[in-house]
This record gives C-alpha cells, sequence and structure tokens, in this order.
C-alpha cells in the first residue's frame, strides 16, 4: 500500500474533505491514464455516451446436476454428480422444452 502511496499523488485543493473515496480516485487515475495512451472519447449525442446495444439474454437450461450414490464395488458411500441436462425440463421457466 506504501508504493501505491508513493506512485499515485492526486492534489487535493479547498478545505472540503481530507480524501477522495477509491471510486473517485480510480476514475481520476484511469483519465489521466486514456489521456496518456492517446484513446479517443466515446461519440455522443447530446448529454449520453453512445454505446452498443445490449446483447439479449440467453436462456439457460438443464443447468441444474442432482446429486445421486454412485455404484461402487466396496461398501463405502461415493457421490458422483450425474448430467441431466438432457431431459427436456427448463427449470428457469417452469416448462417442458
Amino acid at each position: 500500500m506504501r508504493n501505491c502511496d508513493a506512485f499515485t499523488y492526486i492534489p487535493q485543493y479547498g478545505r472540503g474533505t481530507a480524501s477522495l473515496n477509491v471510486a473517485v480516485a480510480t476514475s481520476i487515475v484511469l483519465q489521466h491514464f486514456a489521456t496518456w495512451a492517446g484513446y479517443a472519447e466515446r461519440e455522443r449525442e447530446g448529454f449520453k455516451f453512445v454505446v452498443a446495444d445490449r446483447p439479449p439474454p440467453e436462456r439457460r437450461t438443464g443447468v441444474v446436476k442432482r446429486i445421486v450414490p454412485a455404484q461402487s464395488d466396496d461398501a463405502g458411500e461415493e457421490m458422483a454428480a450425474v448430467d441431466f441436462s438432457g431431459d427436456g425440463c427448463d427449470l428457469m421457466a417452469g416448462e417442458s422444452v
């Protein structure tokens, strides 16, 4: 932590606060890095940044695994995960697929 304090210094102006929270300090450091690296600012439309469309949510089916005792030659009880992903039951939607 001492190395970070020596490596990164953010000057404080005014008497309003004695320190910055981590999110504010990180945003200042990343902004200076982006300027140094020559990154271009994102396009804006009015007051909003132009971003890519959000991909549709992925429906996950058959992700639940049941734990059942495995068949073994010895008397010891072993547990094994059995994959029932091909059962055709979507537990998230509660319907057969």
